[in-house]
């Protein structure tokens, strides 16, 4: 059965695309349509195979998807501008409702535990907050059993942050539910550019075994990220995250 399941999800399907929307200069959210239902874990990805002129593992790409499951089965994804980039040339400039894209999935297991035992702490930045996006909304949606939840969230500047209506609606109606964010090249109150590692640093230097951290980001901030809580002192199965 297993078996089976993971011989589906490497089946190549077309997908309609059903919306685009610029949340800003360098941040594209793309809805997606496929022909057949895709059956997902919120905080898993799929994979893109993008018509344009190039070897596999440029025409392909990985991108977590940044909704919770609905009952049509749209798929929500975000994609970031790169300067020079043939995926993103294509994505931002020739990509328009209508076109079809073949994509396949679910992958991944950066997903919620089947029982939420300990605090959930997400650290996450740019697009990859479409994954803890996901799963933070699932939980609220479907009243599921949960403790203490934080999102933590970094992004360049004020103009690419993402989704931040959606959070703070979330932390004036739920008392258990915390967002906090930081510019990395924007002046805070104090006039310095400030990083989530500073926030997660701080609010966590105590090691508890009641939280679960989940770190979605830059290989070179997971792998950051990761070394700093090791290094406060928590275990590594208190960390998930997942390189793509």
């Amino acid at each position: 059965m297993t078996q089976s399941l993971l011989s589906h999800n490497r089946l190549w399907t077309p997908a309609r695309v059903t919306e685009i929307k610029d949340s800003s200069s360098r941040i594209r959210h793309i809805w997606l349509k496929p022909a057949r239902h895709i059956s997902y874990k919120p905080g898993q990805n799929i994979e893109v195979e993008l018509p344009i002129d190039a070897p596999a593992r440029v025409r392909k790409r990985t991108y977590a998807i940044a909704n919770m499951p609905s009952p049509d089965g749209t798929l929500e994804i975000c994609v970031p501008y790169i300067e020079g980039g043939q995926a993103t040339e294509y994505l931002y400039k020739e990509l328009v409702p209508g076109q079809e894209l073949r994509i396949r999935g679910p992958l991944g297991r950066f997903t919620l535990p089947d029982k939420i035992d300990k605090d959930l702490v997400f650290i996450a930045i740019g697009t990859a907050l479409a994954p803890a996006r996901a799963m933070i909304h699932y939980i609220f949606a479907h009243n599921l059993p949960h403790k203490q939840i934080h999102l933590i969230f970094g992004s360049r500047s004020p103009d690419s942050i993402l989704c931040a209506s959606e959070f703070i609606s979330l932390a004036t109606k739920y008392s258990e539910f915390r967002y906090s964010f930081s510019y990395s090249q924007a002046p805070n109150s104090s006039g310095q550019p400030r990083y989530v590692h500073e926030i997660y640093m701080e609010e966590y230097a105590e090691p508890r075994p009641d939280i679960l951290f989940y770190v979605s980001g830059s290989p070179r901030m997971i792998e950051e990220t990761v070394e700093n809580l090791q290094r406060l002192g928590y275990a590594r199965e208190q960390i998930k995250y997942e390189m793509i």
